[in-house]
């Protein structure tokens, strides 16, 4: 691994952490223990006791607005500053603390050569079957013509950004030269399909192919998001990289199987 390939990026609110937070951070301290690590904050946030628990090797404010719900985290996300920061390094691995990893293969995919990796958006077995199939197809023509979002446009695309990996030059150059695309998906606060992750998923390469990203089935390999049983199936029934959104209510039956001591 060289010194310079990879940072941790794990954006933080609050130094008010959850059960689950908590035991996320002690996970990616221990099993990504080689790999330097930034907390990156709210400027107004005091985080000495979270640093003295667990001893980021940088810290890195950001103005609070940043940091204001979803829509202000998707304008960190998008703007070339937040990639900037870290050019030092050729990616970044966005952690979240909803996020998970059950091994050290950090380096493993950082020498594939992708530009993004994330969890694969993988719908619910139902939508496989024939009459979903025609529902969908036929929603997304009146989608088309009514100009309006359809959610599924993301299925089987990758990938989730709350534990993602990123090229990080490349992400700063991208989000400098799509500055009229950016401001688009901003002007849509509170909607979801105009996340950050959705940008770098989908619009990036809308046009031409700007971000090298693997196909869904490779994305497994790396993380699971939404359906974490469906995800499992659908890859030989062995567990990813990571994942994402593990303690949340619908997702945590399956991974207590899976996660020790949770």
């Amino acid at each position: 691994m060289s010194e310079k390939q990879a940072i941790i990026v794990i954006p933080v609110y609050t130094t008010q952490l959850t059960v689950s937070e908590h035991a996320a951070l002690r996970q990616c301290f221990d099993i990504l223990s080689s790999y330097p690590k930034c907390f990156v904050k709210p400027e107004s946030l005091d985080i000495t006791s979270l640093v003295r628990d667990y001893p980021a090797n940088h810290i890195v404010p950001f103005p609070d607005t940043y940091f204001k719900g979803i829509a202000g985290y998707n304008r960190l996300m998008m703007s070339p500053e937040f990639y900037e920061t870290f050019a030092q390094w050729e990616y970044i691995l966005i952690y979240q603390t909803d996020a998970w990893v059950f091994s050290d293969r950090l380096s493993e995919w950082c020498s594939k050569g992708y530009d993004y990796i994330g969890a694969p958006w993988i719908p619910k077995p139902k939508y496989r079957k024939l009459y979903y199939r025609i529902f969908n197809f036929l929603k997304r023509v009146f989608c088309y013509i009514s100009g309006s979002s359809d959610y599924s446009r993301i299925y089987y695309r990758v990938g989730n950004g709350g534990l993602s990996l990123r090229r990080t030059q490349l992400f700063a150059q991208i989000a400098r030269e799509m500055i009229s695309e950016i401001d688009c998906y901003l002007s849509h606060p509170g909607t979801d399909f105009y996340n950050e992750d959705i940008f770098w998923s989908l619009e990036v390469n809308r046009k031409k192919e700007r971000l090298k990203i693997p196909d869904w089935k490779e994305a497994l390999r790396f993380s699971f998001d939404k359906n974490p049983s469906e995800c499992y199936a659908l890859n030989d029934r062995k567990l990813p990289f990571g994942c994402h959104g593990w303690s949340k209510k619908k997702m945590l039956p399956f991974w207590k199987q899976h996660i020790s001591n949770i």
